[in-house]
């Protein structure tokens, strides 16, 4: 267990510092771009971003269940024709449903900003979903470092945009698609370099490939649909105030779904180097790991919140036309410990013990709370507070739910756990809602302070445990 556990750390550590330099350019980029652009722009290239992130839901599982077939696998036996040919029939087919975005945006969109955003969105998706068919590939196989740089090409590609654009005083948001759009280009050109025997091996179509293809679908759309479905639960929150409150109102709320959501993205990539580790480990040691990652979590994921004081003072000179995003922003971080925790612990597990129908089942129950929450915020009430509120009690629940039923397969206690998560997430909004974010900060550390020092024994003991199995 010992080299598999100092591989998985190891991995874990590459991927970690891989999406840590693209972390630090996206916090850069999100202050910088609204700076540019002003709230009505920047709002426009949020809704840009917006409709990009459920591109995924095209390939209808497909990279997902190559994703789920291959993990574990090594690259050097991997049918390299079933896979080449199978891309391009995606690719071709993603071409076809890009066109009808953008003959659709011609004919029926008379609005032209909102025109050329579903226009590009069409341009994004064949490019975005072929990124996705080789990265699904090289994270399967514990390839994950070629993944995390070609996530860091598109990121520094967009940060020499943004300077470009700056010195230019460029403050129309189009530039900011276009050269994004070049930027995936580089990074899809960058995975089919490393990934050539694959692309560039002779495609052939056949029944045989069709019925991969088929396989491949039937096995990954469970788990397409459950992520598309988790997505939605933040995602119904936007639609409603676009809908209600207009774009530029859409586009500070954004701006605060960004800034909580900055980690989330950081933790997927480490997710996606576990699954194929924990897919070739045994059962007892998948418990084992279990335990452990949940008690780090719940030490480490509430300290996060304690970035809302630096943030909000940061955020108040840089961008005060941006202010109400830091009222919203009270109750969206939460979002670090509960999105956190689902996505690198609870998704990741359903996974490897191939659950996809449970946690698409789990994703459904908590998009229809979200959803309800969000229509009666948003249309009965009309309180956009309401609406931000449906998004984080949805994932909440999701989160909580998820956990319970793991538990119940892998062991471990459930409540006690979950409360203290519970109890510092409502210590932290109270206090900053009630007291400010000066005051709140000072109220929640001492909390989350006394927290840590009554699980010291257990933080002992796992730091022990790590020291001797990465030694």
């Amino acid at each position: 267990m010992n080299k598999r556990f100092s591989t998985v750390i190891t991995n874990v550590f590459y991927a970690f510092s891989a999406q840590g330099i693209s972390f630090l350019l996206s916090v850069i980029l999100s202050l910088i771009v609204p700076k540019i652009l002003g709230v009505e722009e920047f709002s426009y290239w949020q809704l840009s971003i917006f409709y990009m992130t459920y591109l995924g839901f095209f390939h209808f599982g497909l990279n997902d269940g190559i994703y789920l077939r291959l993990g574990g696998e090594e690259y050097k036996r991997l049918d390299y024709k079933s896979l080449g040919s199978q891309f391009w029939i995606a690719f071709i087919f993603h071409c076809v449903i890009g066109c009808s975005f953008i003959i659709y945006s011609l004919l029926f969109i008379d609005d032209w900003k909102r025109q050329f955003v579903i226009v590009t969105t069409g341009i994004y998706l064949p490019l975005i979903n072929a990124i996705g068919f080789i990265g699904y590939i090289f994270q399967s196989v514990n390839r994950t470092k070629l993944f995390s740089l070609s996530v860091i090409i598109d990121k520094l590609w967009f940060i020499i945009v943004v300077i470009i654009l700056l010195i230019c005083k460029n403050d129309n948001f189009i530039w900011f698609v276009i050269l994004d759009i070049i930027g995936k280009l580089a990074s899809i050109g960058f995975l089919i370099w490393n990934g050539k025997t694959i692309i560039v091996s002779k495609p052939h179509f056949s029944k045989k490939i069709l019925k991969e293809i088929y396989k491949n679908i039937s096995i990954g759309i469970n788990l397409m649909f459950s992520n598309v479905a988790g997505l939605f639960i933040l995602g119904s929150g936007r639609f409603v105030v676009d809908k209600n409150w207009g774009i530029e109102v859409f586009g500070v709320f954004s701006l605060a779904v960004t800034l909580a959501t900055f980690l989330l993205s950081f933790i997927a990539q480490i997710s996606m180097v576990l699954f194929p580790a924990l897919r070739q480990s045994k059962e007892e040691q998948q418990k084992k790991f279990f335990g452990i990652s949940r008690e780090i979590l719940g030490w480490t994921l509430p300290g996060f919140l304690l970035v809302y004081m630096p943030l909000y003072y940061v955020l108040n000179l840089w961008l005060p036309q941006y202010k109400e995003s830091l009222v919203y922003l009270i109750f969206l971080l939460p979002l670090c410990v509960y999105e956190g925790k689902m996505n690198l612990l609870c998704t990741t597990y359903f996974k490897v013990l191939r659950l996809e129908k449970k946690l698409l089942k789990i994703n459904l129950i908590s998009l229809s709370l979200s959803i309800l929450l969000a229509v009666l915020g948003g249309y009965l009430i009309h309180d956009i507070y309401v609406v931000v509120l449906s998004s984080v009690i949805a994932i909440a629940f999701r989160s909580i739910l998820s956990e319970f039923y793991l538990i119940k397969l892998l062991g471990g206690k459930a409540l006690v756990k979950v409360a203290e998560e519970a109890l510092l997430v409502l210590i932290f909004v109270s206090a900053t809602w009630f007291t400010g974010p000066f005051k709140g900060f000072y109220i929640y550390l001492f909390c989350y302070g006394i927290y840590l020092i009554c699980s010291r024994k257990k933080i002992k003991t796992t730091v022990y445990f790590l020291k001797k199995h990465i030694s």
